[in-house]
């Protein structure tokens, strides 16, 4: 991890618009740019919109508070992109170009000098679309500019107070909908209102995945004691909206991206 670096990239950015998503990597960003701008320097921006689970959006606003700074919520609907709803291989694209589209647009109203988000070295080496659409609108990542990783991000979480354990890996609800499938807001609601009572408790990785009726829910085998004296309540609440929930075949296993 090269902290200077990261230092000066931040200082020379200037007035800047930070995408939180309310994840642990935005996370440290916002409080690290914070540091060092301070408050009137620095515009947390999230974007709601059907695929943010309520947990993350009350976590920014919690963030926000802490940090003394006003959140911002840009309200966005991808379900009305008939490319992304058909969720192809572009799904990710779609939604990220119209997140940072409109990041770019408040950042030119408030003569911010960047729009950067929590993208790190490590993300490099995966199949992220939206990476795409964050070089077409030149959308800054710091994390890459100073080479640091997932674990150099958890070492800067620690020098900035935040616990180890703060906010597990996570990403948006449409993941949990295979590829193909048209992405509905019923889908959508039904996976988050599964997900929901987990969220506040699990320290891993969890998902809801939609299988044809059946929600699959996979699980860290850390969460196992708390998943578990919740399990009725949550296949009720799959039975609520037209869903059977079944666990992987081996309960406890990892859950993937």
């Amino acid at each position: 991890m090269d902290g200077a670096l990261l230092d000066s990239v931040i200082r020379k950015m200037g007035r800047c618009v930070v995408l939180f998503s309310g994840g642990r990597d935005s996370e440290v960003l916002l409080r690290f740019a914070h540091s060092l701008l301070g408050s009137r320097r620095v515009v947390p921006v999230t974007a709601d919109s059907p695929l943010l689970a309520g947990f993350y959006r009350e976590r920014a606003a919690a963030v926000c508070r802490e940090l003394g700074i006003a959140p911002v919520f840009i309200t966005l609907d991808p379900l009305s992109d008939p490319v992304f709803v058909v969720n192809g291989e572009d799904r990710c694209y779609r939604c990220k170009r119209m997140i940072y589209t409109s990041a770019v647009r408040m950042a030119g109203s408030l003569n911010a000098g960047a729009v950067a988000d929590g993208t790190h070295a490590g993300d490099l080496s995966e199949d992220r679309p939206g990476l795409r659409a964050a070089g077409e609108l030149g959308v800054r990542h710091p994390f890459v500019e100073a080479n640091m990783d997932a674990d150099d991000i958890g070492k800067l979480a620690l020098r900035l107070g935040m616990r180890p354990e703060t906010v597990p890996p996570d990403s948006c609800l449409a993941t949990r909908i295979p590829g193909g499938r048209k992405i509905t807001w019923n889908l959508l609601k039904a996976v988050e209102a599964v997900e929901a009572p987990l969220r506040p408790l699990a320290g891993g990785r969890l998902r809801a995945r939609v299988a044809e009726d059946r929600l699959i829910l996979e699980f860290e085998d850390s969460d196992r004691n708390i998943v578990f004296p919740l399990l009725e309540r949550l296949r009720s609440i799959a039975a609520d909206a037209g869903f059977r929930l079944e666990m992987p075949e081996s309960s406890g296993h990892s859950p993937s991206r």
